[in-house]
């Protein structure tokens, strides 16, 4: 089966499914990218172009099927309101990353987790934050060996387990899946 194959979907990054069973996609074509609803028929665009360097890197959803899309050119979240994007966590509660964010994901209860390769808003370097809602938190500590530690995996289980993978290695070399348990 295929669905809303007209070349809208040329280039498509990530995928997100709300709690409605509501498919998102975010595509990335340059210079622009968008978010895209399937309706059941056809593909809508949720607000305006990301355009470069502002391009929307990854999707997910929160479990009262909100969507929430990451920006690399801005190092941003932002979360569709239902007219426009609005950074999540603005003012003291910014997420201020200092570099790319890879990948979101959500938890079973609903919190957004931004991985990539940035130092959160009190310069940690970790590549890892969880948005709560109300302010953007430290995950563990820094991983992986070297500074060039990207994260771009990262997944959520029913336990609450983070997990994580991208380019970093152990003290063997050897690159492994890290688990940041709550």
């Amino acid at each position: 089966m295929e669905i809303g194959a007209n070349g809208i979907l040329s280039g498509i990054k990530t995928l997100a499914i709300d709690k409605n069973n509501i498919l998102y996609v975010s595509n990335d074509i340059y210079p622009d990218s968008k978010v895209l609803r399937w309706n059941g028929n056809a593909w809508n665009q949720i607000g305006g172009l990301f355009t470069y360097p502002n391009t929307s890197s990854s999707i997910t959803t929160d479990n009262n099927s909100s969507i929430y899309s990451s920006s690399n050119g801005s190092f941003s979240v932002a979360k569709w309101n239902g007219l426009t994007w609005t950074e999540i966590g603005p003012g003291a509660n910014a997420l201020n990353a200092s570099n790319i964010i890879i990948k979101l994901c959500n938890d079973p209860i609903g919190n957004i987790y931004a991985g990539g390769r940035f130092n959160i808003y009190n310069g940690d370097s970790l590549g890892v934050a969880k948005w709560n809602g109300n302010s953007w938190l430290k995950i563990g500590n820094a991983i992986g060996r070297g500074s060039v530690n990207l994260i771009t995996a990262l997944c959520v289980g029913v336990n609450g387990n983070i997990y994580v993978t991208g380019d970093f290695t152990n003290a063997n070399g050897s690159p492994y899946v890290a688990v940041f348990r709550q």
